[in-house]
C-alpha cells in the first residue's frame, strides 16, 4: 500500500479509512489488516515527519504525505547502493 501511496500524483489526501480499505482491496483479509490506530502508528514509523494526520471530531482522519521526493530519492539511493555492494561481493 505504501508503494501505491507514494506513486499517487493526482491525489495527495486520503482518509485513514480509505488507506485501510486499499489494503483490503489488495486481497488482504480483514483479520490480518491493521486496525485504524495501528495503521496510523505504522505510517508514522515509516514516514516520520513526512506524514500529517488531520483530525476533526466526528470525521475520519485525513492523511497527507509532504515532501515525499526526498524520501523516495533516499530510498532509491539506498536500494541502488545495497545492490552494488551485493554485486561487488
Amino acid at each position: 500500500m505504501c508503494q501505491w501511496l507514494e506513486m499517487q500524483t493526482d491525489r495527495y489526501l486520503y482518509s485513514i479509512v480509505e488507506l485501510r480499505d486499499k489494503l483490503l482491496d489488495m486481497v488482504y483479509s480483514e483479520d490480518i489488516v491493521y486496525k485504524v490506530q495501528t495503521l496510523k502508528t505504522e505510517l508514522l514509523r515509516r514516514y516520520g515527519e513526512h506524514v500529517v494526520f488531520s483530525q476533526h471530531e466526528g470525521r475520519q482522519d485525513v492523511v497527507c504525505l509532504k515532501k515525499m521526493a526526498s524520501v523516495i530519492l533516499r530510498e532509491l539511493w539506498k536500494k541502488e547502493n545495497d545492490e552494488d555492494e551485493c554485486t561487488e561481493s
